[in-house]
């Protein structure tokens, strides 16, 4: 699952960003502490960009340094520490707010599921992009081939096929492209097995000639 939150593909990098800022503007809807809030972003946007760094107990609050310790892929998915809690329980009550760490912490892990719901999402949509991009190369390539055999191989009404160039083709729409070269395929497909009775008899009548012995003189 690393790979889903860690992934530099730039599309990836966007998402992750776009999913961070969803998330501090949850938080500050929620009243959270604001140095909660800045430990959560600095801590995730560091564990993305290198997952094995961390930062100096001694230099962070009790709560990120306990969340470090036990990584920031398990806050993700909704492994948090106590101390997170605590904090914001305390913060509660320095705004006399009625709110609870309790409840907070709470909503907070159902949102950070949302952010790793929107992340492999994402992931899963570059992934097919990725493969549809290979496709759709492989495909031109096929194109390419069938093309360049020319309309000899296909059946004499399929060969208007043959009309544009294969420019032309190739800067056609995917599904376009995809239905040139079903159709070629299966139209020389068909003139082969057309061809295929013709083709044995003239390979019968060439080995018949070359055994026939010559005339003598």
């Amino acid at each position: 699952m690393d790979h889903v939150y860690n992934c530099q593909a730039p599309e990836a990098g966007q998402q992750w960003a776009e999913s961070l800022d969803k998330l501090t503007e949850w938080l500050n809807d929620q009243r959270t502490d604001p140095a909660i809030v800045r430990d959560i972003r600095e801590g995730l946007n560091s564990w993305r960009l290198d997952p094995s760094a961390g930062v100096s107990p001694a230099t962070s609050s009790s709560a990120r340094a306990a969340q470090e310790f036990i990584g920031w892929r398990p806050f993700l998915e909704g492994c948090l520490t106590w101390e997170w809690q605590a904090q914001q329980q305390r913060y509660y009550e320095f705004l006399k707010s009625r709110k609870t760490g309790r409840r907070w912490t709470t909503l907070l892990i159902r949102k950070l599921w949302d952010v790793s719901w929107d992340m492999w999402d994402d992931r899963n949509g570059i992934l097919h992009k990725n493969d549809n991009t290979v496709k759709h190369q492989e495909m031109d390539q096929e194109l390419r081939r069938l093309y360049t055999e020319g309309p000899t191989k296909v059946l004499r009404t399929d060969r208007s096929l043959f009309n544009k160039s294969v420019e032309d083709w190739l800067s056609s729409t995917p599904f376009v492209r995809r239905q040139w070269v079903s159709m070629v395929t299966k139209s020389t497909s068909r003139y082969a097995h057309q061809c295929a009775p013709m083709n044995r008899m003239r390979a019968l009548l060439s080995r018949f000639l070359t055994r026939v012995p010559p005339i003598p003189p």
